[in-house]
């Protein structure tokens, strides 16, 4: 009965509790007036009646903002494999009774305001609750409010998970680098966090990995040339806003699953290797805000399937090569500026009739504007679409949506 407006529902708990061999509860964005707290005298019938749920599978309330604190009859359905809080405006701590639901595969407390400390909130004093979920693959504590540092105990249990996002927390500390974290997920969101230290290794099996908005620093090399004889399986890699360094060496050769890459707002340097190449796959390219120099390697005219190349604030050399017109026929958003680029602009980027944003300023280019410019039709005609811009996984929607609102040609700094 999810998305159906049940707000004047107010004994909705009594009624689903008359169903004892009710085995799916999904009442998400429903409106719901209110969760029950752990029973009073008005609800002393309820407490009996609980126990009937036995059956109870799949319990989905999520996107009902019930604006309470978790109450603890939630945790009395033992047999219960899927469970999802989010988006409730739940408040307060998680209680170590999360313990019984020993049959969970999947608990999703995403987009609450839970806080405090991750130990006190996820009740993992002693003992640690999650070790008794010898069936959790789905963890998502995302945007929770909670911070702390993860203990040992917890990343020695990760590797039981397909699904971890513990994103846009305060929790800090470092990942150990232990091939065995983390060995079967297939889904890392931990972005928007305080993690420090080096890159943690990752298995080949991994689809989805987000480490951007930390701390992460040193080299990249001890992560990209982990397992190097592997072939990996990682299609969204974003390492953004981080404090690596150094400069990447070339074997990209085994990451030519790769989509969306995202290497921004680091402190990168050397040139780019020309195993990029090897990414036929890629749709979005983005090393902006670095110090990468030297061209831009030849051998990225072969990932036709490009969006999106952002490298501006860097320090390319070169001219604008004019492979860029001829190979990157869908591509949508080209960014150079602020690089050491030289020569004239070449016409054969007239023949990218998808661009939407072109930016080469802040280079040193001469000559003029190529009078084929108006062949950017994509900039002058109203289209609310995007790209498809979207990597998909079972378990969760990653997305990278363009910006439409800023379609737009910049050649000397400013819009024209």
């Amino acid at each position: 009965m999810s998305y159906v407006n049940l707000s004047k529902a107010f004994d909705w708990l009594q009624l689903t509790n008359t169903l004892p061999s009710l085995f799916d509860l999904r009442l998400s964005s429903s409106q719901l007036p209110f969760i029950p707290p752990t029973p009073t005298v008005n609800f002393s019938s309820l407490v009996v009646n609980l126990h009937n749920m036995t059956s109870l599978r799949h319990l989905d309330l999520s996107g009902n903002n019930f604006n309470s604190s978790i109450p603890n009859w939630l945790y009395s359905f033992s047999r219960l494999e899927f469970l999802n809080l989010a988006d409730n405006n739940l408040q307060g701590t998680i209680s170590s009774a999360i313990g019984n639901l020993t049959s969970s595969i999947s608990i999703d407390l995403s987009y609450n305001e839970l806080g405090g400390k991750l130990l006190r909130s996820l009740g993992l004093e002693f003992p640690p609750w999650l070790c008794s979920q010898r069936y959790l693959q789905y963890l998502d504590i995302s945007n929770t409010q909670i911070s702390d540092v993860i203990p040992p105990s917890i990343w020695n249990l990760s590797s039981q998970f397909k699904y971890l996002n513990l994103s846009h927390n305060q929790i800090n500390g470092e990942i150990p680098n232990n091939p065995s974290i983390l060995s079967t997920s297939l889904v890392i969101d931990l972005s928007s966090n305080h993690f420090k230290g080096s890159l943690p290794y990752i298995s080949s099996s991994v689809i989805v990995l987000d480490l951007s908005d930390n701390s992460f620093s040193k080299s990249i090399s001890s992560f990209l040339c982990f397992k190097m004889n592997d072939s990996k399986s990682i299609g969204y890699l974003n390492l953004e806003k981080n404090n690596l360094a150094g400069k990447i060496p070339d074997y990209w050769m085994k990451w030519n699953s790769l989509v969306v890459l995202n290497l921004a707002n680091n402190n990168f340097s050397g040139s780019f290797p020309t195993s990029i190449g090897s990414l036929t796959l890629l749709k979005s390219l983005h090393l902006y805000n670095n110090k990468f120099s030297g061209n831009l390697p030849s051998s990225l005219r072969n990932c036709e399937n490009l969006l999106i190349i952002d490298v501006a604030e860097n320090e390319f050399v070169g001219s604008i090569p004019l492979w860029i017109g001829h190979r990157f026929s869908s591509l949508m958003i080209l960014n150079l500026h602020s690089n050491n680029f030289h020569g004239h602009i070449p016409k054969e980027l007239c023949a990218l009739t998808s661009l939407r944003i072109l930016d080469l300023s802040h280079n040193k280019l001469s000559r003029g504007i190529p009078g084929c410019v108006k062949n950017f039709s994509a900039m002058a005609t109203k289209n609310n679409s995007n790209p498809d811009m979207s990597f998909n996984h079972s378990h969760d929607y990653y997305n990278e949506t363009l910006p439409v609102e800023s379609k737009l040609l910049v050649i000397k700094g400013k819009p024209l």
